[in-house]
């Protein structure tokens, strides 16, 4: 691992191997919980029974729930919505959808300031800066990272939530509890407390939110409802004006490999696009990211001077010395989210006071 800024508090600590299959192909993954001094190992073990074409055959997710549990906290009462709710509550999300052409901007006015007054709104401003947030953004690999993440803080015996996007069959999908996604109960529950108290407070200065920012305000109200340990979130596009930067006080930022993307929002030259995704940067809060081309490096690194960020870059996992670990994810590029996600949820670990306890728990 290479020290860029001088403001570093961590020490050299042991080696994760982690193991996770692709979000992007399967619905439900269950892990087994076995561990040993030096290495957390997670083998994929997935519900897909066949592919054919591109129609996907996978246990629902109420069979996998009865598998491993519900990941509902229930006060005992059973949910108030009709059995249609579901249904309807999509097609609230459709009506939320704007309608964009290619190569044009999207509005962002005060964006980040209807962030805050939606929060204020459902009462989660306080509630979400108790959260304790790992942030990732980047071009490519970011949704991989958070899901190493949260299968490292999982099988180290914390409750989890993780954002990411999109989804592929199912909405539900972008929330996850405990390597879960989010059951129906609970998501409607949430879904509505926040659809109806937004909707009544809606002005034409403050009218509802588009689609991303809506669920990313849901997500907060999941993992604040679900009382998380630990909450991985997933910037959905650039960093400084995407949605998920409402999170003002996160516990450790990270930024995944950079390239060209988004360009007719973001920028057309590889440090406009690095300048917004280090703006998830926050005052003093450590940040790791894997090598990058020079002119997004510089950027990175001025980024962080300006707010004194402990700033490490964090060199790919060397499978020589993963004493025959694999990876559930195929290809070069992910021993760097691999090792990027394993720096995030080591120094996770010290800054929440838990990185001691863990390892007592292993020892």
């Amino acid at each position: 691992m290479r020290m860029i800024a001088n403001f570093s508090m961590y020490p050299n600590t042991v080696m994760i191997g982690v193991s996770h299959s692709n979000r992007s192909h399967f619905k439900s993954t269950q892990f087994p919980a076995y561990t040993t001094f030096d290495n957390v190992i997670l083998p994929a073990y997935t519900n897909i029974n066949n592919v054919i074409g591109r129609r996907f055959v996978h246990k629902t997710s109420s069979e996998v729930l009865l598998e491993r549990g519900s990941n509902v906290v229930s006060n005992g009462q059973l949910p108030n919505f009709p059995s249609s709710s579901y249904e309807a509550a999509m097609e609230k999300l459709s009506s939320l959808i704007t309608r964009q052409r290619r190569g044009e901007k999207p509005p962002l006015p005060n964006k980040l300031g209807r962030m805050s007054m939606y929060l204020k709104i459902l009462g989660l401003e306080e509630d979400m800066n108790r959260l304790k947030i790992i942030h990732v953004a980047g071009t490519k690999g970011k949704g991989s990272t958070c899901i190493f993440c949260e299968a490292i803080l999982r099988e180290c015996g914390f409750r989890t939530g993780v954002f990411t996007s999109p989804h592929l069959i199912d909405v539900r999908e972008r929330f996850r509890i405990d390597g879960i996604d989010i059951s129906e109960d609970k998501f409607l529950e949430c879904f509505w407390d926040c659809w109806n108290q937004l909707e009544e407070k809606a002005t034409e200065q403050l009218p509802m939110p588009p689609l991303f920012q809506f669920l990313t305000i849901l997500s907060f109200k999941i993992f604040t409802s679900e009382q998380v340990d630990a909450a991985i979130i997933e910037v959905g596009l650039g960093g400084t004006e995407d949605s998920t930067n409402a999170i003002k006080e996160p516990t450790v930022c990270g930024i995944t490999s950079l390239g060209m993307d988004h360009t007719e929002i973001l920028g057309d030259t590889l440090g406009q696009i690095a300048s917004h995704k280090a703006g998830i940067f926050k005052p003093k809060v450590p940040a790791f990211t894997v090598p990058q081309p020079p002119e997004a490096m510089d950027v990175i690194i001025e980024r962080a001077k300006e707010l004194m960020v402990p700033l490490e870059v964090t060199e790919p996992l060397d499978c020589k010395q993963m004493k025959g670990l694999t990876l559930g994810l195929s290809g070069d590029h992910q021993f760097y989210n691999a090792a990027l996600a394993v720096s995030l949820s080591r120094c996770w670990l010290q800054r929440t006071g838990n990185w001691e306890k863990v390892c007592q728990n292993v020892s």
